[in-house]
């Protein structure tokens, strides 16, 4: 029996060794051969990421490889089974990829820093859009890379309204010096960027607007200055008598906003004395002075009071004094005599003229002939009456006139001269 199959036994074993000859060659050749890795290599902390392991084999290899993936160090990053990395602290570490059933693998290197915060962008613009003063004008005209400048305001103006806007809108603006103003003070405007380190300052220098404190005009009334007025000088002379001792100064400005104050011209002293004319500002301290030296004359003899006649002890400076009312005596009678001898000529001239009016008239006859002569003679002496009377009136007319002019207040010596001049016209007009 055994002989019998012996021979199938053989071709078995010689068909299995022959299928194993065949079959292991093909079965070598169908291993995969390589593997490549894609994926990101520069990581920030918490970021993820899918690698992606490529198996190369044959063409004819229809097989299916299975994928392990490993890291190096989790404290770093780590993988999961589909080859998931999550990035979990700065540093460098490797993803190690196999095949398995096979001896190929490879790494990949990841390389993880800290995460990046982004800050947000700031403005470093530290100018301003518009800058303007409220009521008044800048010397020029604003430009935002300009930064000083010049604005004129009255001096009782303390402080200024300012509008001023920033470029930027998350820029800041702060104002400095803005308060109790005068003349050269400078306003700051300081402009701070969102970055909080760029500045930016403008300068507003304050001028006060000069005031006019020139006089327009300086009088002493009923004096003259001894030098010409001019609005431009201050210093002045003049001199007066004895008798004056008090002045009227007139003193008037050229503006209205200043006031003017006279001293020193109510009591003048003997010797030099100083009027003083100030004018001030009426919203400032600013003042100008004006001066007129004046120079009030010593008492002279011509200036005392004289003494009165009754005293017995008469200065000899009053003694032409009585000398001249007996020298006016006589020049008065002179005149009284000149009138008298007038009037003496008037009433010549005029009898003359009545007597040759009577010479020269014709009577009017009428029907009763003698009744007529006597009417006639009547009127003729009317006539002559009321020529006479009318002569009289105009003498005594001329008269009292030239006793208004020149008979007013007759001395004392000559009271009785007058009034026998006087006493004899009034009887010739009565005559």
């Amino acid at each position: 029996m055994k002989s019998k199959f012996k021979p199938i036994k053989l071709l078995i074993l010689n068909l299995i060794v022959v299928g194993i000859v065949l079959i292991l060659p093909v079965m070598v050749n169908a291993q995969a051969t390589d593997v490549t890795i894609e994926g990101i290599r520069n990581m920030k902390i918490g970021e993820s990421q899918a690698l992606k392991a490529i198996v190369k084999k044959d063409d004819d290899d229809t097989n299916d490889y299975k994928i392990i993936y490993q890291s190096e160090n989790e404290q770093i990053a780590t993988v999961d089974e589909t080859g998931k990395i999550t990035a979990v602290s700065s540093g460098t570490t490797s993803i190690i990829v196999k095949i398995e059933n096979t001896t190929i693998q490879k790494k990949f290197e990841i390389n993880v820093t800290e995460e990046q915060i982004i800050a947000p962008v700031v403005s470093n613009d530290a100018t301003l859009k518009s800058l303007s003063i409220k009521g008044y004008d800048l010397n020029k005209t604003f430009n935002p890379n300009e930064t000083d400048y010049e604005v004129t305001i009255p001096s009782n103006i303390k402080s200024l309204t300012i509008n001023k806007e920033a470029n930027h809108l998350k820029a800041s603006i702060q104002v400095s010096g803005n308060s109790s103003l005068k003349n050269g003070d400078i306003i700051k405007i300081i402009v701070t960027a969102e970055d909080k380190k760029t500045t930016k300052t403008y300068h507003i220098k304050v001028l006060n607007d000069e005031i006019n404190l020139n006089l327009k005009s300086l009088k002493v009334l009923g004096q003259s200055l001894n030098e010409t007025f001019k609005a431009t000088q201050t210093k002045y002379t003049l001199t007066v008598a004895y008798e004056i001792e008090v002045l009227n100064v007139e003193a008037k400005a050229e503006s209205d906003d200043v006031k003017v104050e006279i001293t020193g011209n109510d009591k003048l002293d003997v010797g030099v004395n100083t009027i003083t004319i100030t004018v001030k500002s009426k919203t400032s301290s600013d003042k100008k002075i004006y001066t007129i030296t004046v120079t009030r004359e010593k008492e002279t003899e011509q200036t005392k009071p004289t003494s009165t006649p009754s005293t017995s002890t008469e200065t000899p400076t009053n003694k032409p004094t009585t000398n001249k009312p007996a020298s006016k005596s006589n020049s008065n009678f002179a005149k009284y005599m000149l009138v008298t001898i007038g009037c003496l000529v008037l009433f010549a001239i005029g009898g003359v003229g009545i007597y040759f009016y009577i010479k020269t008239a014709e009577p009017k006859k009428d029907k009763k002939g003698k009744k007529g002569k006597n009417n006639q003679a009547r009127n003729i002496k009317k006539n002559e009456v009321i020529i006479e009377r009318q002569s009289k009136e105009d003498d005594l007319e001329d008269t009292k006139e030239f006793k208004k002019e020149e008979l007013i207040k007759p001395t004392t010596s000559t009271t009785s001269e007058y009034d026998d001049v006087l006493k004899d016209i009034e009887d010739l007009f009565e005559d």
